[in-house]
């Protein structure tokens, strides 16, 4: 939704939609912090140029990191694989990024990052969070892995 608001305009505002995690408005965040100051010293990016996709990258590539530091750890660097980092992946428990999303955990039952969304609303051209509150959304991811 983020990046259609430059197209769609001021017709947006008021409108409703869901993120996995915060949007760039959340500043105050410290992952959020240390997110904005990188962006903006090698991209050049202020707060208000990056869409939430930005933000769900970089925590997923937390995510990959922590899933393969666990399968180093476990494996070893000779033995790195494709498994082990997955076998990583599926021991992460309580994985914090800097209060980006809640304490994330993986496993073999749950091979996702996420199991919760938030309500957003679209105002003065950005999305802002309307409640702190998480609301379930595993239940759908648990019926792709069925």
């Amino acid at each position: 939704m983020e990046e259609t608001i430059p197209t769609v305009g001021a017709a947006l505002e008021g409108w409703y939609t869901f993120e996995w995690n915060p949007t760039s408005v959340e500043s105050d965040l410290p992952g959020m912090k240390t997110f904005l100051k990188v962006v903006k010293e090698y991209r050049g990016w202020e707060p208000e140029d990056i869409v939430a996709a930005y933000i769900k990258c970089w925590i997923q590539t937390a995510i990959m990191v922590e899933g393969i530091r666990l399968g180093l750890e476990k494996a070893g660097f000779e033995n790195l694989t494709g498994q082990a980092v997955r076998d990583g992946l599926a021991r992460i428990k309580d994985f914090d990024a800097g209060g980006l999303m809640p304490p994330m955990s993986m496993d073999d039952t749950h091979p996702y990052w996420t199991r919760s969304i938030r309500l957003f609303e679209v105002r003065e051209g950005r999305l802002w969070p309307t409640t702190e509150k998480r609301y379930k959304y595993y239940g759908i991811a648990e019926e792709w892995f069925k």
